[in-house]
């Protein structure tokens, strides 16, 4: 006779339900104002996409140069990175 093994199955919590509160006048419209400050922000990002904005430099030091303090190859990099307020170092 062979043993039974515990069930693995994962096990979910019931999903409780959301009982929505009566909200005054003011929490209604700062929603409303949130909501359309959504929608506004969302349209701006998907316009950045057709302004060819250059993506910031990448730099891959070597052992050598991260090697010690990394401070001193960041300053390196700095007049480069700077033109374009943002990089990224891989080490």
């Amino acid at each position: 006779m062979s043993a039974r093994l515990p069930s693995r199955r994962r096990r979910f919590k019931p999903v409780q339900n959301y009982t929505a509160t009566a909200m005054t006048f003011e929490e209604e419209r700062l929603l409303k104002q949130a909501i359309e400050n959504s929608k506004k922000m969302t349209k701006l990002s998907h316009a950045d996409k057709d302004l060819n904005i250059p993506l910031g430099p990448t730099f891959f030091p070597t052992v050598e140069e991260f090697e010690g303090n990394p401070l001193h190859y960041i300053n390196k990099i700095r007049p480069i990175a700077e033109q374009y307020g943002i990089c990224k170092i891989v080490p």
